[in-house]
């Protein structure tokens, strides 16, 4: 089994900190209803994705303490966006989510080790896949794959 690669706006952050307990919802869905008089229940009115959230644990491991520091500044650093960004897991398969982190946790500190927990947001619950340019010759077909999870329309 290999290790789940974490590349967040170009940067792979499991070349310096260690990635852990990643966790994903499998389905953000917002279930829309209304309330009927008379009626039990509710009626269902329909369905939508809602945003995706992807929490991960850093660690930093090293037994100095300034050193420990120094890399969660560069984290910090590295995270500190204003907007949503690139976040692919080598587990979906060249997939990504355009996402925002943050981190508004205490760190939890150990002899040798620093950690924080990180919530990286995805306004856009949809992942997307490599963007390609396809040419249709004129009069005849072509058959092309459309990676993501969202439905796909020529341009």
């Amino acid at each position: 089994m290999s290790r789940t690669v974490v590349t967040f706006d170009g940067y792979e952050l499991t070349n310096n900190y260690y990635v852990s307990d990643l966790r994903t919802s499998l389905l953000p869905r917002t279930i829309e209803s209304q309330d009927v008089p008379g009626r039990d229940g509710s009626l269902f009115t329909g369905v939508r994705l809602a945003p995706r959230t992807i929490t991960l644990t850093l660690t930093i491991k090293n037994k100095s303490i300034a050193v420990r520091q120094a890399a969660a500044r560069a984290l910090a650093a590295i995270l500190a966006v204003d907007e949503p960004r690139p976040l692919s897991l080598s587990i979906d398969g060249g997939l990504y989510f355009m996402a925002i982190p943050q981190s508004s946790d205490d760190a939890t500190r150990w002899v040798n080790a620093t950690q924080f927990e990180v919530t990286f947001e995805c306004p856009d619950p949809v992942a997307y896949g490599q963007e390609r340019t396809v040419t249709i010759p004129s009069g005849g077909s072509v058959t092309f794959t459309v990676g993501g999870t969202y439905p796909t329309r020529p341009v």
